[in-house]
């Protein structure tokens, strides 16, 4: 009896050990099998995304030769019924010759089974990024474009225009700041979130206006200074103005508003001074702050120096200074800085412009 019980007892054992083999076996076939599988994107299987998966996140790459159509007018991104302003972020990067879509709190199978499809004119590749929360889609174009947008229902529209195709003067808005350099923070309030804010409203405001507004950074990402000269000269600017806001940690009742500029060069008889003076000068008076002055650019002014267009710094305004503060997180406060910002362009361009 002792001799059955310990033969049933050592096959137990041995199926309890081929049980985890084949376990380990089958766990290892579905892993390679998610790391690097074909995911069919239209009814006639001649579109593919291939997708890899590591520790959550999934990217993939977009067959953007089947799924083009050079007769559409624009690129269609399908984007969740839910979807608003907020949770979707375009962004363009001039130095890069990029163009992203980022939808935030998305399933990691979005875009999967629904790409985007239509114009690619101007992409050379496309791909799409899942992080675990965020779904993007990063365009590499063939040359420095502007990238024009817009909703319709549940489908937002890219349409891609050269640079080299607009024939009105281009100003080039430099946000301050941006991702992990958040620049002075009051609480919850941060010059980076102030900057970015302030420059949209110049750029909406704009619109049908005498020149084209563009912006370094569109969302909150961090840049290198050469990154924000390279995407100045990659647009061929003709005008610059950066934006930031001022601090004074042994003065905190001290406001207003100041401008710097480069008096190595002029442009079209522009002189810097002059406009930096003339961009001061207006936001003050549509905001109905002080004017404290212009001041010629220092060391830490690194894009503002080596700039051969009328170029200047604006700091809207003293974070350090409470009331002041309150004043630039408020979103029409900011649209007062922004039109005045607006008129001195067009007094600019009208009389100095290309």
């Amino acid at each position: 009896m002792n001799e059955k019980w310990r033969d049933r007892g050592n096959l137990i054992k041995a199926s309890l050990v081929i049980t985890i083999i084949m376990s380990i076996l089958s766990m290892s076939v579905m892993i390679a099998y998610a790391t690097q599988k074909t995911i069919i994107v239209n009814d006639d299987e001649t579109a593919k995304e291939t997708v890899a998966t590591t520790a959550g996140a999934v990217n993939w790459s977009i067959d953007t030769k089947n799924l083009s159509d050079k007769k559409a007018e624009v690129l269609k991104v399908f984007v969740p019924s839910d979807a608003t302003s907020s949770t979707v972020v375009v962004s363009t990067r001039y130095d890069r010759k990029t163009v992203s879509v980022m939808i935030k709190d998305t399933r990691e199978s979005y875009f999967l089974s629904d790409p985007p499809r239509g114009n690619y004119s101007h992409v050379k590749t496309a791909t799409g990024a899942f992080d675990g929360k965020d779904t993007t889609i990063t365009l590499e174009l063939d040359d420095v474009c502007v990238c024009d947008y817009e909703f319709r229902g549940h489908t937002l529209e890219l349409k891609f225009i050269p640079v080299s195709d607009i024939k009105r003067p281009i100003v080039m808005l430099d946000p301050g700041h941006g991702g992990a350099q958040s620049g002075t923070r009051v609480g919850d309030i941060a010059e980076k979130n102030i900057t970015l804010s302030l420059a949209k409203k110049v750029r909406e405001l704009s619109e049908g206006k005498n020149f084209t507004v563009l912006l370094t950074r569109e969302d909150d990402e961090a840049l290198t200074t050469e990154e924000r000269i390279r995407s100045i000269n990659a647009v061929d600017s003709d005008f610059f103005v950066g934006i930031h806001m001022s601090t004074d940690v042994d003065d905190v009742k001290k406001f207003g508003m100041s401008a710097s500029y480069n008096s190595l060069y002029y442009h079209n008889g522009l002189e810097n001074a002059e406009f930096a003076d003339m961009i001061l000068k207006s936001a003050a008076i549509s905001a109905c702050n002080k004017a404290l002055g212009i001041n010629e650019a220092g060391d830490e002014e690194a894009v503002l120096k080596v700039l051969d267009m009328p170029a200047a710094y604006l700091y809207a305004g003293f974070l350090s200074n409470a009331d002041e503060a309150r004043l630039l997180a408020d979103s029409r406060y900011l649209t007062k800085i922004a039109e005045g910002i607006v008129d001195a362009l067009e007094t600019a361009v009208r009389n100095y412009g290309q």
